[in-house]
């Protein structure tokens, strides 16, 4: 499993530089910085349905950064994509799943619409909560029942 270190936590510039060296770190592109800085607030436990998600998210990252693997996603389609890995891991997590396809296509229209191309520049956070606030405010009668009030206290705050 990746794992996230933010530069400044190191100390130190020898240290960043040894690692990269190792040709076992990769450094996360300054567009996609947002979406690893989020990482640890998608598991507080106020963020929930997010946790589902947290895994897909930092694979995922892992491959914005990975130039070289045929599964390569472009720092400029990260948020776009990555956002929907988000809806995908929730809806088949927290929801009934007769709901998927058609929740997953207006997640698809509303992140076109409301951000476009722009959406790189949004913030992940605002983008996942926007994620969340159409997943409940379109399907909140379909949650499974032991995700109805994790879920609803998450969109209430």
């Amino acid at each position: 499993m990746p794992v996230v270190i933010k530069t400044s936590d190191l100390r130190s510039n020898d240290a960043l530089q040894v690692l990269l060296s190792s040709d076992q770190v990769l450094p996360v592109p300054s567009i996609a910085n947002d979406i690893a800085e989020a990482l640890p607030w998608m598991l507080e436990v106020d963020n929930f349905p997010l946790s589902f998600a947290y895994k897909a998210v930092l694979w995922h990252l892992y491959r914005v950064c990975d130039w070289q693997s045929e599964h390569h996603i472009s720092p400029y389609d990260a948020h776009f994509k990555i956002s929907l890995i988000v809806a995908d891991r929730i809806l088949w997590k927290a929801f009934r799943p007769v709901i998927f396809s058609e929740a997953m296509d207006l997640i698809q229209l509303y992140l076109m619409e409301r951000w476009g191309e722009k959406i790189m520049f949004a913030g992940f956070k605002n983008i996942l909560s926007d994620v969340c606030g159409v997943i409940f405010h379109n399907y909140c009668v379909d949650l499974l029942p032991a995700s109805i009030s994790l879920f609803y206290q998450m969109i209430r705050e």
